[in-house]
């Protein structure tokens, strides 16, 4: 009975699911002994359990498959025909005959029909049998006990290129349709297309490319927002789309199918609460409508997306399709849609003053596709005030907050051209629109905005409504400030605004006119009118655990005191708003207090710095997709700074200090700007192949283990336990399909990025300065201090973070860095016109007790094997720096990452006193003095390092001014 039996034969192959495919076998090998494979119809369920069987024929004793499709409640004798035994009057007892004391593993494949019957077979075989185990495909779990659910999704459909799973099953489809079609250049884009338009479903990428029979590629593209129809197949024996979403709906209740139609009106990308609130219209209760959607995310009918550190949820397109069809009320779920948007949106407005300012941020960033939808639905149902009522409401949350004004005033003007709406709505749409395009730039169109806000408001004031009449006064004058360029002129309109707004003008809607009349009175100099403002939005502000509003404020005043010169002030506030900033979601405000600080770093001649934090401020920029605003107050003219930073440093070195800080992720700018450093986490030398499949942290690990380490090295350099790291590299053998730690090594080795030439990242950054771009390596020009050029030392600058600069030229003390790897070299030059050169050589000495390594300078003493002395270098170049350097590093085991600070000491210090001029005396020599003891994340043990007479406790020096 040993090997395969019935398993299908497949002639086309299997593209991409490498991770399920071996979660799946891992699973099976290990404790679990039934795994489900459950995902929308389409996703490739049984093709990646079929294939995880094949791998398994040769391990397990025997593997035998069943399909489950059309035996109705007759399993288990399904079963027992496979086995080619006789069913009898007891088939589950025929079956677990059979299969006792053997070990073997059941594929039931597709028992969708079937759950419950096969729930009660797969327990009693498993508890009959100990060497049986099962694997399940159906689209939704089983309700045994023993299982362990895999959930398989439609692949990636976002940022595809010519290698993405999606876009190669497509390619390899097609060509099996039609041997002339080739992926090029001119067929990508529509590609491209094509597999975004299935979301990534598999059947649905299948059945597009067997159209090709039939159409172009450019016309198929163009035609699959239809694609129940489109991608129905000519052969009625193929398998088809529609039919495999008519199998779903045939196995859901009446109130799940109504529930399933309902949420079809909404866009991808929804949230439970959403979901829930949409399931209201056609569900008795709250607890019948939350009941019917958890059971059609069961039954994969609702797909679960995990976006960020969020869960969203959506219809795939072939069953969003088909809950349109099959809608008898759809004007009825779309005015709902519309409503609970609207509902969703005040809720926001309300739960603002709160410590929820980072859940809202990111909700309502998340339901930007559901908010243009509710606007476009409600303008497509002729009632412009609700079209107008949902944009005026997400205004600031939704787009404002997110940089992205000049989309907010497209919706606007959709919304007001959808219908007459009533004066209110009219005003309201108008005034934003105004304030929007004054922000950006068009004072024309503002102003003409501006107009048509006042005739509504004059039509307002005529209905008789006085709450009306106010509400539209107060929002056409507020507007009229925005366009206001005299500050003195715009203090006296917001004054005006806020004594007839008193306590209200603190709540969210409203809070954004005491923050402009404190910036206002700031750019007027009159700081001491402009301070109990501040201190009544601060109040309240810390009450309700806000954050956003505090940040905002002081970006301002940020913003105000370096266009007056206060280069300390500004420093202060800028700082403090990116503490508050951070984890908020509020990128933009991050890039513009980086900004307030690279122009500190600009005016204290850290020219590298401030580069560095432009480049970080416009990567916040870029991934905001923001335009920049020009309201007077907050208006900060980076391009000027740019300028003044480009002429100091020169084009290459700004573009290498630049494309540093734009590598940058947003916690990792915050910290570059706080405190002068990064916690480098995996970027530069971890392969694109690796960040898709494994999580940072494995990645890390299983670069540690192709480079040699053992799992208890690399416990000790993360600071983590020996049984976190083993659960790391067995994760990353699951996900990899890999047997040993020699495999994951060698997988590592073979992916794009990671491959380390002859020279080592040390010496290519030596031949070819630091490079961004593909080669990724990371450098940072600002520890050492620049260098003095013609200049003295009394001409130097010191900044607050006690570095040592003279405008115009670079930092030389450097922190390389390449993936976890830092490499330290006091490169000076002597010039600024000259190339670095290697002037000195560091080697590193491991020291007996603690394990420590500690920086020494070469003067005829003890130095590790293999490392090069002076005469060495002036033979070998770089590359033999380099090449000496990384065999120091990985010789010197227990201690590298102290040791690496330690040198680093010496490094800075003596680059300092090069640049300075000082060179007359002796080269200074790291030597430890009395160990004192401690425990750094209990492990390593910290010893004082005197260099030139300085002590300190090896590591990064700043003061607590500079960060």
């Amino acid at each position: 009975m040993g090997g395969a039996h019935g398993l299908p034969v497949r002639f086309d192959a299997l593209v991409g699911r490498r991770e399920e495919t071996s979660l799946i076998r891992r699973l099976l090998l290990s404790s679990a002994r039934l795994v489900t494979v459950t995902g929308a119809a389409g996703v490739g369920k049984s093709r990646v359990a079929i294939a995880a069987a094949e791998g398994l024929a040769r391990t397990v004793a025997g593997v035998w498959y069943v399909d489950a499709r059309g035996r109705g409640d007759a399993v288990a004798a399904a079963i027992a025909s496979e086995l080619k035994v006789d069913p009898g009057p007891d088939p589950v007892a025929a079956v677990a005959g059979a299969l006792a004391g053997r070990e073997a593993l059941l594929l039931l494949d597709d028992v969708d029909e079937v759950v419950r019957e096969t729930s009660a077979v797969v327990d009693a075989l498993l508890t009959a049998c100990p060497g049986v185990k099962v694997l399940v495909t159906s689209r939704e779990p089983l309700s045994s006990m023993a299982q362990a659910l895999v959930v398989l999704g439609p692949f990636a459909d976002r940022g595809l290129g010519p290698t993405s799973d999606a876009v190669r099953l497509f390619a390899d489809r097609a060509a099996s349709g039609d041997a002339r079609f080739a992926l090029d250049d001119s067929t990508l884009p529509d590609v491209v297309r094509i597999c975004e338009a299935t979301s990534g479903v598999p059947l649905a990428i299948e059945l597009a490319a067997a159209q090709l029979q039939f159409m172009d590629i450019e016309t198929l593209a163009d035609r699959m927002d239809d694609q129940l129809s489109t991608l129905e197949p000519a052969d009625p024996a193929s398998r088809s789309l529609r039919a495999a979403v008519e199998d779903s709906w045939e196995r859901c209740g009446a109130t799940e199918r109504r529930v399933w139609c309902d949420l079809s009106v909404l866009a991808p990308g929804w949230d439970l609460d959403l979901g829930e609130a949409m399931a209201m219209l056609g569900a008795a209760d709250r607890r019948e409508a939350t009941a019917a959607v958890k059971q059609l995310i069961r039954r994969s009918v609702v797909h679960r997306r995990r976006v960020g550190d969020a869960v969203r949820y959506e219809l795939l397109p072939a069953i969003r399709e088909f809950g349109a069809e099959h809608q008898q009320h759809p004007v009825e779920a779309q005015r709902h849609s519309v409503a609970c948007m609207i509902a969703r949106l005040h809720e926001a407005e309300d739960g603002w003053f709160s410590g929820r300012q980072r859940e809202i941020l990111l909700r309502l960033q998340g339901d930007l596709p559901n908010i243009r939808r509710a606007v476009t639905t409600a303008a497509a149902l002729g009632d412009a005030d609700r079209a107008v009522e949902v944009a005026v409401t997400a205004w600031r949350q939704a787009w404002m907050i997110h940089g992205s004004a000049d989309e907010l005033a497209r919706w606007l003007g959709r919304a007001l051209g959808s219908g007459s709406p009533s004066p209110l709505w009219e005003t309201l749409g108008h005034a934003l629109r105004a304030a929007v395009y004054g922000q950006t730039g068009k004072p024309g169109l503002a102003r003409d905005e501006l107009r048509l806000a006042l005739l509504a408001r004059d039509a307002a004031s005529a209905t008789g409504d006085a709450a009306t009449a106010r509400e539209a006064d107060i929002a056409a004058r507020s507007a009229a400030e925005t366009l206001e360029r005299d500050d003195a002129a715009a203090v006296a309109m917001l004054r005006e605004l806020m004594d007839e707004l008193g306590e209200e003008a603190y709540r969210f809607g409203r809070i954004n006119t005491p923050q402009r009349l404190a910036a206002r009175l700031r750019s007027l100099g009159e700081v001491a009118e402009a301070a109990p403002v501040e201190a009544a939005i601060s109040e309240r502000a810390l009450v309700a655990g806000d954050r956003y509003e505090r940040s905002f404020l002081r970006t301002a005043r940020a913003t105000a005191a370096a266009a007056a010169g206060d280069y300390e002030a500004s420093e202060l506030d800028a700082r403090d708003a990116l503490v508050l900033k951070r984890g908020l979601g509020n990128g933009l405000g991050v890039a513009q207090a980086l900004e307030l600080l690279a122009d500190v770093a600009r005016e204290r001649a850290d020219a590298a710095r401030g580069a560095s934090l432009l480049g970080a401020a416009a990567a916040r920029w870029r991934d905001a997709g923001a335009l920049r605003a020009s309201y007077p107050p907050y208006f900060y003219d980076s391009a000027s700074l740019e300028q003044a930073l480009r002429r100091r440093l020169g084009g290459a070195a700004f573009d290498r200090a630049f494309d540093y800080g734009a590598a940058l992720t947003e916690d990792e700018s915050i910290g570059f700007a706080l405190h002068g450093i990064v916690e480098t986490r995996i970027r530069a030398a971890v392969p694109l192949a690796a960040r898709s499949v494994l999580t940072p942290r494995e990645t890390e690990v299983a670069s540690l283990v192709a480079d040699g380490e053992t799992n208890r090295s690399i416990a000790r350099r993360l600071f983590v336990s020996i049984r976190t790291v083993e659960t790391h590299v067995q994760n990353a053998l699951v996900k990899l399909g890999l047997r040993s730690r020699t495999e994951l090594a060698v997988w590592f080795r073979e992916q794009p990025g990671t491959a380390r030439p002859e020279g080592t990242a040390l010496a290519r950054a030596l031949r070819g300065g630091h490079s961004g771009g593909e080669s990724q390596l990371l450098a940072v020009a600002h520890e050492g201090g620049a260098q003095a050029g013609p200049g003295t030392r009394g001409q130097r600058r010191r900044s607050r973070g006690g570095h040592s600069h003279e405008p115009g030229h670079r930092g030389d003390g450097q922190l390389l860095q390449h993936g976890q790897d830092e490499h330290l070299l006091p490169a000076l030059r002597q010039a600024p016109e000259r190339p670095l050169e290697v002037a000195e050589v560091v080697h590193l000495e491991p020291v007996a007790a603690g394990g420590t390594v500690l920086g020494q300078r070469d003067q005829g003493g003890p130095r590790l094997p293999g490392a090069p002395g002076r005469g060495d270098v002036a033979d070998g170049g770089p590359e033999v720096v380099g090449e000496a350097l990384d065999r120091a590093f990985a010789v010197a085991q227990g201690g590298e990452d102290l040791g690496r600070r330690l040198l680093h000491d010496v490094v800075r210090v003596e680059t300092r006193r090069r640049a300075a001029g000082d060179v007359k005396g002796p080269p200074l020599v790291a030597r430890p003095q009395r160990a004192e003891r401690r425990e750094v994340a209990g492990t390593h043990p910290v010893q004082k390092l005197q260099v030139g007479g300085a002590v300190g406790a090896g590591g990064h020096s700043h003061s607590s001014a500079g960060g």
